[in-house]
């Protein structure tokens, strides 16, 4: 069974080799400000298919990157999105925070806290991939009640990066 998350990983890591960043901040809080409201978004599209379904649709579906009859075939690529986003923006970019003025010592420990928890957060992907396989509307229904593994998956995403912002002190608006 080839596990197409880990390939995604792969290539998020072999494409960050060709364009090095210079330093890693920005790449952290550009991912995390994307991904922060994703677990609301996929929730929104559960209650939308989860209501709709056979009926007339009674309110706006939410804003995001597709239309609802896009969301079966969106939520699924969102595991392998996802992985490639943690190679490409938040793995390379954290060695990159000591150009930020980021402690070396709080650097070392979140590079060290990133290899216990990429493989995790791989394992979990390539689960949500692999539970994406089921009807939409068993999906859409658990995602309307905030469960399901790709939510888990997304929230755990969220985890990481504010994880990551917090201990580098990214939180605060402008520089570290």
């Amino acid at each position: 069974m080839t596990n197409k998350c880990k390939k995604a990983y792969a290539t998020g890591k072999a494409h960050r080799v060709l364009y090095p960043l210079a330093s890693g901040a920005n790449k952290i809080r550009e991912a995390a400000g994307r991904y922060d409201n994703f677990p609301d978004i996929v929730q929104r599209y559960g209650e939308y298919s989860s209501l709709s379904l056979g009926k007339r649709k009674s309110f706006a579906p939410p804003y995001s990157p597709c239309m609802p009859y896009e969301a079966s075939w969106w939520t699924r690529r969102v595991p392998e999105e996802l992985c490639k986003t943690l190679a490409s923006k938040i793995c390379h970019a954290v060695p990159k925070l000591v150009v930020d003025d980021v402690p070396i010592s709080v650097v070392q420990k979140l590079e060290l806290w990133l290899k216990e928890e990429v493989p995790l957060f791989i394992r979990a992907a390539e689960a949500a991939r692999l539970d994406s396989k089921r009807p939409w509307k068993e999906r859409a229904r658990e995602l309307a009640n905030r469960q399901g593994q790709l939510y888990d998956l997304m929230e755990y995403f969220v985890f990481i990066t504010d994880r990551i912002k917090t201990w580098a002190r990214l939180d605060r608006s402008g520089d570290t």
